[in-house]
């Protein structure tokens, strides 16, 4: 006898010979199965040797005479199949969730990692953030989540937000479980209007709002033999070498006097950082400073001439790192 007469024949016995339901001793109806159970609970035809047990003792899975594990899943919105060990895993695969719809027991506690790297809490299976080892927890997920959920409940930030190296979760978790690679330096705009990458300093675009990327920026000397600041034009010392930064300098300039006539000063002293006036008249509508470093760890504020020097002028010694770029 074929499976499929066997199946039949099962059904009759079983389904067909007993339609008028448990109260005169049947199991089904065309659209009802009543299980064995002493209560005779009563399920949907349709779950009838489906691969999972709906009945409390699992009758409706018993004599079914073929393999009753479905080879996939079919998700009921038409988004895709899955894999049957999927279904009332905690976790929703379709789109619609409907394979967590009519599960008979609560989610897992806990979310087994595949690389066996530990358990973690179903509620961070595709939450933006990936927790296990391989990243498992993140690699079935349909869609990035809209909204990432602070483990403290203490509200919801944009999944941009996490591991950006600033903690907007009160408990700072957005932050707990990053990779531990440092952030790439960055330029703060004077203006505060942007945060740049050293690499987009003096590249010809201005970044920041007030230009500040862009500002006091090397000058090629004439021999291309090396880069120098604009303050170092004129001011008496040759520091290209072919001395093109003291050409056509015209005359010297003239001193500056200090403001409280207490005495004047060499140009080259103005704007240089010391007060050389009593009353600090020299250091007064000065330029902005040069574009700064931040160390990582916020320990200094450092010229971008002292970075990759030789000497660790971060506590970190994070100005020093990366120098082979």
């Amino acid at each position: 006898m074929s499976v499929a007469r066997g199946l039949r024949a099962w059904f009759l016995t079983i389904g067909d010979k007993l339609a008028d339901g448990p109260d005169n001793g049947g199991g089904s109806t065309p659209t009802t199965s009543y299980c064995s159970d002493p209560n005779k609970t009563p399920i949907d035809s349709k779950l009838r040797c489906d691969g999972k047990k709906d009945c409390p003792d699992g009758s409706d899975e018993v004599s079914c005479g073929v393999s009753t594990t479905p080879a996939v899943y079919y998700c009921t919105d038409k988004s895709g199949t899955i894999d049957p060990k999927q279904v009332c895993d905690g976790v929703k695969d379709c789109k619609d969730g409907d394979d967590e719809a009519k599960c008979s027991t609560p989610p897992p506690a806990v979310y087994y990692c595949t690389d066996k790297s530990g358990t973690i809490d179903p509620k961070q299976v595709c939450d933006g953030v990936k927790d296990c080892k391989d990243g498992d927890d993140e690699a079935k997920c349909s869609t990035p989540p809209a909204v990432y959920y602070c483990t403290d409940k203490s509200g919801t930030i944009d999944p941009k937000q996490v591991c950006d190296g600033i903690k907007d979760c009160k408990d700072g978790d957005d932050e707990a479980n990053c990779q531990a690679t440092p952030p790439s330096p960055i330029f703060v705009c004077w203006d505060n209007s942007n945060k740049v990458d050293l690499k987009q300093l003096c590249d010809g675009n201005k970044d920041c709002k007030d230009g500040s990327d862009e500002q006091n920026c090397p000058i090629l000397c004439a021999d291309k033999s090396s880069k120098i600041y604009e303050k170092q034009i004129c001011d008496g010392i040759k520091d290209c070498s072919d001395g093109s930064d003291e050409l056509n300098c015209g005359s010297p300039l003239p001193p500056f006097y200090c403001a409280d006539k207490s005495g004047e000063l060499d140009q080259r002293k103005v704007c240089n950082g010391v007060k050389d006036c009593k009353d600090g008249s020299d250091e007064l509508n000065c330029p902005p400073v040069l574009p700064t470093y931040i160390c990582w760890d916020n320990s200094n504020k450092l010229e971008l001439k002292q970075l990759c020097d030789g000497v660790k002028d971060c506590k970190d010694g994070d100005d020093e790192q990366d120098c082979s770029k």
